[in-house]
C-alpha cells in the first residue's frame, strides 16, 4: 500500500508546483531524478528474487552486478539528457531576450558535458574486457558502476548548484 501512496503523491507533486506557480527547473531535474532511480531497482529486485533459492547464488551474484550496471547508466544518461534539454531551452531564453548566454550554460549542453569518472573510452574498455574474459564479468561490473556512480554524483551535484545558481 506504501508504493501506491508514493505513486499517487508523485503524481499530484508537479501539477500541485503548476498551480501554484512554483515549479523550477531544479524541481523538475529532482522529480525525475527519483522517478529513474526507482525504475533502476526494478531489474536490482528481479536479480536479488535469485538470492531466495541458495542453487543460483553464483547466478545471483552476476546478474546483481549486471542489473546494478544497468542501473547506473540508466541513471547517468538521464542526468545528462536532461541537463542538455533545460540548458538549450535557457539557451533559447536568453536568445530571444538578446541576452549573452553565461558560461555555466554553455558548458552544460550536449556538446560539451562535465567531464566524468567513466566515460565512453573506460566504458568500451571495460565491456571489451567482459566479452574477452567472461568470468570477470561480476568484477567489471562492479568496478564500472562504482565509477559511473560517482561520476553521476559528480554530474548530479555540479546541476544542482548550477540550477539553483541559475534560478
Amino acid at each position: 500500500m506504501a508504493v501506491s501512496r508514493t505513486g499517487i503523491l508523485d503524481c499530484f507533486d508537479g501539477a500541485v508546483a503548476r498551480r501554484r506557480g512554483q515549479t523550477t527547473d531544479l524541481g523538475g531535474f529532482l522529480d525525475l531524478l527519483s522517478d529513474f532511480v526507482v525504475y533502476s531497482a526494478i531489474p536490482i529486485c528481479c536479480a536479488s528474487s535469485l538470492a531466495l533459492d541458495a542453487e543460483h547464488t553464483s547466478v545471483f551474484r552476476l546478474w546483481l552486478a549486471v542489473a546494478v550496471t544497468e542501473a547506473t547508466f540508466h541513471i547517468n544518461n538521464f542526468v545528462l539528457f536532461f541537463v542538455a534539454a533545460v540548458m538549450e531551452k535557457r539557451k533559447a531564453e536568453h536568445s530571444k531576450a538578446g541576452k549573452q548566454t553565461d558560461a555555466s550554460i554553455c558548458e552544460l549542453t550536449s556538446v560539451s558535458m562535465r567531464p566524468a569518472l567513466v566515460e565512453g573510452s573506460e566504458s568500451g574498455a571495460i565491456f571489451t574486457l567482459v566479452l574477452a574474459v567472461p568470468e570477470w564479468t561480476e568484477t567489471l561490473c562492479w568496478i564500472l558502476s562504482v565509477g559511473v556512480v560517482a561520476g553521476t554524483a559528480q554530474r548530479v551535484l555540479w546541476t544542482v548548484r548550477a540550477l539553483t545558481l541559475g534560478g
